[in-house]
């Protein structure tokens, strides 16, 4: 299950390292966030994908940022999904932090609109791996950008070492509220 650790450390420095398999849990309270803007096509797909992936126990909130292409004809198709318009388009990083304010878990789970995980129990692995390393405030998944192998062949790919790093692309993370 590739996911990034990111730690900081005493004196400053970030310090990111790539996780060992983590085993199941017992329950789970997580929350997935997805922002779009004018991106229907693209927040269906992971929409499918998402809600295939998940247990009935973790809520899917989307914040629809000032869409003007039909995308909010999706609530129909995804009626467990949570909704939530904004009228004018706010940007990402605001329609996020306004759509974390509703979600319920103690894990969020943060997706870009064209983004979506390729393994079953991603949501029971972060949390294990939160809970074994309880100094983490946020992990961010690796990224194949264009990857069009079988997801098989990208879960083969494995994990590689620790490394540190000064930043991460936002298309995947989870972030923990304990």
């Amino acid at each position: 299950f590739p996911v990034t650790i990111f730690r900081l450390e005493s004196d400053g420095r970030r310090s990111f390292q790539l996780c060992p398999q983590a085993s199941s849990i017992m329950s789970i309270n997580a929350s997935i966030c997805i922002v779009t803007h004018n991106r229907k096509a693209e927040l269906k797909l992971t929409l499918d994908k998402v809600l295939e992936l998940i247990d009935t126990d973790t809520e899917v909130i989307v914040g629809l940022d000032g869409c003007t292409d039909g995308t909010n004809s999706l609530k129909s198709e995804f009626p467990n999904v949570i909704w939530i318009e904004f009228p004018k388009n706010i940007g990402a990083s605001s329609a996020r932090r306004l759509v974390y304010e509703k979600a319920k878990g103690d894990y969020i789970f943060g997706f870009d609109d064209d983004s979506h995980p390729v393994i079953g129990d991603f949501v029971k692995k972060t949390i294990q791996i939160f809970n074994n390393n309880p100094q983490l405030g946020i992990l961010a998944f690796r990224i194949y950008n264009g990857l069009h192998l079988p997801e098989a062949q990208v879960l083969d790919k494995g994990i590689g070492n620790s490394y540190a790093c000064s930043e991460f692309a936002g298309c995947g993370y989870a972030i923990t509220r304990k």
